[in-house]
C-alpha cells in the first residue's frame, strides 16, 4: 500500500510535467489536468486487483489503450507515437530513480548492517530458528557449512525487524 500511495504522488507528478513540456515543445494544444491524480485515472472508481493503475503499468514498461484513450481525451492526436514512446520511457526512468534504486540502497544498508555478503546469499537454506556463527577460516573442509548457518541466522534476524 506505500508503494501505491508514493507511486501516486512523485512519479506521477513528474510524469505530468514531462507531459506538459513534451507537448509544449511539440507544439501541441492539450487540456492536461493540474492535478496529478487526475492524470490518468483508474478505468473504475476502486482500485481493481485485476488492472493496474495506469501509471503503475506506464513504470513497468506497458502502454495500455486506456492510456491512448486518455491521450485522445486531453486533445493529444497527433504525434502520439513520439508522446507515448518518450512517455513510456520517462515513466520507467522516474519509477526506476524515484523507487527502484532507493529500495535497493535500504536493502544494501540492511544486507551490511546485518553482516549479510554475497557468499552468503549464494545459497538459500530456510531456518525456523536462528544458530549462532561459526568460526572458521575459508581453507577448512566446513568453510560451506559456515556460510550455511550465518546465513540463516541473518535470514531470521532479517525477518524478525
Amino acid at each position: 500500500m506505500i508503494f501505491y500511495r508514493y507511486l501516486v504522488f512523485k512519479p506521477v507528478s513528474s510524469i505530468l510535467n514531462f507531459l506538459r513540456s513534451l507537448t509544449n515543445k511539440l507544439q501541441i494544444r492539450a487540456d492536461i489536468p493540474l492535478d496529478p491524480q487526475h492524470l490518468f485515472p483508474a478505468l473504475s472508481g476502486q482500485y481493481n486487483s485485476q488492472l493496474l493503475p495506469p501509471v503503475q503499468t506506464l513504470s513497468i514498461g506497458i502502454f495500455s489503450a486506456y492510456i491512448l484513450s486518455d491521450l485522445y481525451d486531453m486533445g493529444i492526436c497527433r504525434q502520439l507515437d513520439v508522446i507515448s514512446t518518450n512517455l513510456l520511457k520517462h515513466a520507467v526512468k522516474t519509477f526506476r530513480d524515484t523507487i527502484w534504486k532507493p529500495r535497493c540502497i535500504l536493502n544494501a544498508e540492511k544486507e551490511k548492517r546485518l553482516g549479510i555478503s554475497l557468499a552468503d546469499k549464494r545459497f538459500c537454506a530456510l531456518s525456523s530458528s536462528a544458530t549462532p556463527r561459526l568460526n572458521a577460516d575459508q581453507n577448512s573442509s566446513n568453510y560451506y557449512q559456515t556460510l550455511l548457518e550465518r546465513w540463516k541466522s541473518n535470514w531470521v534476524m532479517g525477518h524478525r525487524k
